[in-house]
């Protein structure tokens, strides 16, 4: 054990008589007591009885279902939200290329009117030629 300690968490003590070893350099007994408790079935109480490895993956099981869950539950927020966003837009937004329409109409009602301004103004100017 002095020249290699990591070998003690695998050993375990025995009574022995004084002056001898407690501990021989490969006792493993400690470790396959380890590999049995885990192995064995305990009373979680609520959870019912059951070993520690099953009791583990009951744990990650869950964990991994309740992350699925929150994973889909925060794509469905983002949805909503993106919903919301478009219909907020659409009821008090400006859309672009109607808009666009709309400017383009009224420029050719524009440029109408002025050619019907041009048209009077010189017709006016032919009526007044006329008189003088």
């Amino acid at each position: 054990m002095l020249a290699d300690p990591t070998r003690l968490p695998l050993a375990r003590l025995q009574p022995v008589a004084v002056g001898t070893k407690a501990l021989g350099p490969s006792d493993r007994r400690g470790a396959t007591a380890l590999v049995d408790a885990l192995a064995s079935a305990v009373d979680l109480g609520d959870a019912g009885t059951m070993t520690i490895a099953r009791f583990s993956a009951v744990v990650l099981g869950d964990a991994g279902s309740a992350a699925s869950r929150a994973t889909d539950r925060a794509d469905q927020m983002g949805a909503r939200r993106d919903d919301a966003i478009n219909r907020r837009d659409s009821v008090s937004g400006v859309n672009i290329d109607e808009e666009l329409g709309q400017m383009v109409v009224l420029q050719n009602s524009y440029a109408a009117a002025a050619r019907v301004m041009t048209t009077a103004s010189e017709m006016y100017d032919t009526l007044l030629g006329m008189i003088r």
